[in-house]
């Protein structure tokens, strides 16, 4: 095996779903985090270290010599994050792993950035054509550590890829993000305030994105890539399916909440470069992915009953 990936971020929502994909494409797997982990399975290698102590990254890369580098770990506390000043510390740390990878010889390092760093004036977001102008704290470090790793890239003429992820949603969600909290308001049988919900947004199971994002690092594309389903679909529409599968429509409130300030109202992803240059397509379909976020959660409320 010539193939050996580290990931940081691994154990997180979108990171534990990136494993088994990599895994079956022939990567030997090390995940690095800094504290115990849930995860427990024997084929892949789990390491302790703190990412934001930049001293311990030669350490951990000298003592793994990865091949290649998932770079997935962020501050993503819900509600937080998007004005939070630990994305100024990520970013610090982002390129000292990242200059340690390389110095070490890496091959090829996939970081994981946002949707958030494009300029959601036109809804549509296409790379190298959309206009990258975040408005967000959260999207314009993003940006920020997106062209520092572009540039070390370039010193060490090595492969350099940056997946831009759109909303993904599925088990072990947040619980106060909007598909949980709408499930698991409606299976205790409350009501669930939403805003007027017409607006536009692209959803994409984890375990597809986990997926795709394990095919962007096995693949030779460059640069940044889009990482969703192509498909825009209303908030309504998300949260009535959800309701209509749980026989609880009476229990939702459009337009008991007002809508968050500045938010657009269509953020899609074009997704020709995944199709096309990588040859990943989802799938799973909206529906199912939905039932399959119904089935988690409500056999967690019945553990916890």
């Amino acid at each position: 095996m010539n193939k050996r990936v580290l990931i940081t971020g691994g154990a997180g929502f979108i990171g534990k779903h990136i494993l088994t994909p990599l895994i079956q494409r022939n990567y030997e797997v090390h995940v690095v985090s800094s504290r115990t982990t849930s995860l427990s399975r024997n084929d892949i290698i789990l390491h302790q270290s703190d990412l934001l102590d930049c001293n311990q990254h030669q350490t951990l890369i000298n003592k793994i010599r990865p091949t290649h580098l998932l770079h997935a770990a962020w501050y993503t506390e819900n509600g937080k994050f998007w004005e939070a000043i630990e994305n100024v510390y990520w970013l610090k740390a982002t390129i000292s792993l990242a200059e340690a990878f390389y110095k070490s010889g890496g091959q090829r390092l996939l970081g994981v950035g946002t949707c958030a760093e494009y300029d959601w004036t036109d809804g549509l977001c296409i790379e190298g054509k959309t206009s990258e102008n975040p408005s967000s704290l959260y999207g314009k470090v993003k940006k920020s550590a997106y062209d520092c790793l572009h540039a070390l890239n370039q010193t060490y003429a090595s492969s350099f890829a940056w997946g831009r992820i759109f909303f993904p949603y599925g088990p072990e969600e947040d619980k106060k993000r909007l598909i949980p909290y709408v499930i698991s308001t409606l299976l205790n049988g409350n009501e669930a305030k939403c805003t007027h919900g017409n607006q536009l947004r692209d959803f994409l199971h984890v375990s597809d994105m986990g997926d795709a994002l394990a095919a962007v690092l096995d693949s030779n594309i460059r640069g940044p890539i889009n990482i969703g389903s192509g498909h825009a679909i209303t908030i309504r529409e998300i949260v009535t399916t959800i309701a209509q599968k749980l026989n609880r429509e009476k229990l939702v409130l459009f337009g008991s909440i007002p809508e968050p300030a500045h938010s657009p109202q269509k953020i899609l992803a074009d997704v020709n470069k995944l199709k096309n240059e990588v040859g990943w397509s989802p799938k799973l379909s909206l529906d199912d992915g939905l039932i399959s976020a119904i089935s988690w959660w409500r056999n967690l409320e019945t553990i916890n009953s």
